[in-house]
């Protein structure tokens, strides 16, 4: 797999590796000199937030619901209280949030999602399905709650079309995507700055 753009120097997915790896290195070398630095200091090192006093203006992003049918969606086996929380719209998601003074979650589906089917008209209309009922949800608590639309992008005229309808007419704020899915058979995957 060739990272190298003749034209410009790198492809996107060469960039999102390179970028990936570097956010990693910089998260690990964060960790080592805050490690360092405890060790070699007198002073106390607060870990939590012990002021009760609510924190606003937090938007948490890439925040999951599952629909109650789902059984299969999951990477592994998920408690029975994963489940719960994945599946709960409503008041005790609202209050996790207060907990953690969390103020607009941003909702998508959980993984593996839309790319993971490799059939098409399949993940066009499952979509379509999940996108519903995320907006049903998220409009009984419209100012805590917003959505991230699901889409098939392995038909882009469908998934442009789903994105359009899911931004104009149920109110989402975009979309949030794997950077690949399956097309035709499991275990494919079609990156995203392939020519089709």
């Amino acid at each position: 797999m060739t990272t190298l753009n003749p034209k410009s120097g790198i492809t996107r997915r060469g960039f999102f590796e390179r970028g990936a790896g570097l956010f990693a290195t910089a998260g690990i070398f964060a960790g080592v000199s805050e490690a360092k630095e405890g060790l070699n200091s007198d002073r106390k090192v607060d870990v939590a937030r012990t002021d009760p006093a609510p924190m606003t203006g937090k938007i948490a992003l890439e925040e999951h619901f599952a629909l109650p049918e789902a059984t299969d969606t999951y990477h592994v086996q998920p408690t029975l209280e994963f489940q719960l929380q994945m599946r709960d719209m409503g008041s005790g998601r609202i209050a996790e949030m207060d907990r953690g003074g969390v103020e607009l979650c941003i909702l998508s589906h959980v993984g593996p999602g839309i790319q993971a089917i490799p059939n098409t008209s399949e993940a066009i209309a499952t979509s379509r399905r999940w996108n519903d009922y995320l907006a049903e949800h998220t409009a009984k608590y419209p100012k805590r709650l917003k959505g991230f639309a699901a889409l098939p992008m392995q038909d882009p005229q469908a998934a442009a079309q789903e994105l359009t309808r899911c931004v104009k007419e149920l109110g989402f704020c975009g979309a949030l995507v794997a950077g690949f899915s399956q097309i035709g058979e499991p275990d494919s995957a079609v990156f995203y700055d392939l020519p089709q």
